[in-house]
């Protein structure tokens, strides 16, 4: 008579937890220092290079030496529903959300907030789009199994799923488990896919261009890997299960286990590894990635957009939502292959095809380069550069803002911006046009040669500048 083989015993072992051997007062104490430092961090002064510099160093300063501002970000798994790829990446993707509940950080990051208009006047002199991956790719075979119910016994998987299934799972199939491979080759479809816009106002189009020229920040990412390197698969494979049965997927990825599902004959097999390749995207664009805008103010009140509108053109589109999109069925070298063929006289039964399992995380949005400008920069930038923009500024939302910045700056009302040499007679006032500007005489036109100037000057006298262009009639009515 032959014995049972034993019933293992659970695994009950505690995994090591540095903070299990911290006593209760040490806790406490740790726990106070970490709120009094988020404290700090909450009320902080932003005090980088350039952040609250002069309005003429931020329009001189090199683009690298700019603070970087993040309105808004979104997060997203792979592989998405059809349904919820033609939502997140339909015919226009607006990358700043309309929702207001989901604002991003106003504190040490940036003064935007996620509903596109910012908390204090914004000098911007750049937009970057985001696209950020992990950095490492890898892929193993596996089998497509029945969702388990909590607290089943794991499945005998092995190497080689025969056709019919395996006892624990008649309906199981090969499977293909591909970590991030097809998330680093769609990001490149998405470029050549997508055009950027930025939309001021709902008037302006200041950024117009194909998003491969754009260029995205994920390429300052630098990752170096030299040879082969084994890792373990096993937490992202747990992970990506997880993620499917909670998007109502009745079947996950299982790794091979037993070399045959015949208790008698069959044999464990060791944990399983895979070789992992880095790989990064790169996709520097016409200026580095830092794709530079006509440089202005975006003032409170004033919405902006930045989206992703679809490219004329399907061949990459579709290329992107294959990758990034599941189907649930078989990949096979044809689609015109059954999914499999039975045993015969010519041979074994054989599958045509396997259950391709993608998995990946992205970060897609926009970050801008500039600085929070005083209210008082924010008037001498409205000065010279700002006729082209009054129609949008007398809009109803942007102008009582407006008017409230004036006011602060002691200010009669809104001061209109400066008209042709010989026509406009502030031009004369020497004091103001020499605290304020520099004036490279004998330029023609408009406006040419005329840049702020980087000199520092006490916030009071900017007051009286102002004051001094904005006296009598050269106030800007609504």
């Amino acid at each position: 008579m032959t014995q049972a083989a034993p019933t293992p015993a659970p695994l009950n072992r505690r995994l090591f937890n540095p903070m299990a051997s911290l006593d209760k007062l040490q806790l406490q104490r740790l726990q106070l220092e970490r709120k009094t430092l988020r404290t700090q961090l909450a009320n902080a002064k932003n005090f980088n290079h350039l952040s609250g510099g002069t309005l003429g160093e931020l329009m001189g300063a090199p683009l690298a030496c700019l603070p970087s501002s993040l309105p808004a970000n979104r997060n997203r798994e792979i592989p998405m529903s059809e349904a919820e790829f033609d939502l997140d990446f339909g015919p226009e993707i607006g990358l700043i959300p309309e929702d207001g509940s989901r604002q991003q950080s106003a504190g040490l990051v940036t003064k935007l907030t996620g509903t596109g208009s910012p908390l204090a006047p914004f000098f911007m002199r750049a937009a970057c789009l985001i696209i950020q991956v992990d950095p490492v790719a890898w892929a193993m075979i596996g089998a497509a199994v029945a969702a388990p119910a909590e607290g089943a016994l794991p499945y005998r998987v092995p190497r080689v799923i025969p056709v019919g299934g395996i006892p624990d799972d008649e309906s199981a199939t090969p499977a293909v488990m591909e970590y991030n491979h097809q998330l680093l080759q769609g990001v490149h479809d998405l470029l050549l896919a997508y055009q950027f816009q930025y939309l001021l106002q709902g008037r302006f189009l200041m950024i117009n261009e194909r998003g491969m020229d754009v260029g995205l920040i994920d390429s300052h990412t630098c990752t170096s890997g030299f040879g082969n390197a084994n890792a373990d698969p096993g937490l992202v494979i747990n992970q990506m299960n997880r993620y499917l049965t909670g998007a109502g997927s009745e079947e996950i990825f299982n790794w091979p286990n037993v070399t045959d599902t015949d208790p008698a004959d069959g044999l464990s097999l060791e944990p399983n590894l895979v070789q992992i390749q880095y790989a990064t995207p790169r996709a520097p664009g016409v200026f580095g990635v830092c794709y530079p805008v006509r440089p202005h103010v975006l003032f409170p009140g004033q919405n902006y957009q930045f989206l992703l509108s679809r490219i004329n053109e399907s061949l990459y589109y579709d290329r992107l939502r294959e990758r990034w999109t599941t189907d649930g069925t078989l990949t096979k070298p044809s689609d015109n292959f059954a999914d499999s063929r039975p045993a015969n006289l010519t041979g074994p039964a054989a599958w045509a095809g396997y259950r391709a399992f993608r998995y990946g995380l992205l970060q897609y949005g926009v970050l801008l380069r500039g600085s929070e400008l005083l209210p008082e920069e924010s008037m001498q930038w409205l000065l010279a550069f700002g006729q082209p923009y009054q129609t949008i500024l007398t809009d109803g939302n942007a102008w009582a803002q407006v008017q409230a910045i004036a006011q602060n700056c002691g200010l009669a009302g809104v001061p209109k911006p400066l008209g042709p040499r010989g026509i406009d007679p502030r031009w004369g006032k020497q004091r103001a046009m020499e605290a304020l500007f520099q004036d490279k005489i004998g330029q023609d036109g408009v406006l040419a040669g005329l840049d702020p100037s980087d000199r520092r000057i006490s916030v009071q006298d900017l007051r009286e500048c102002l004051r001094e262009l904005a006296a009598g009639e050269h106030i800007m009515a609504p």
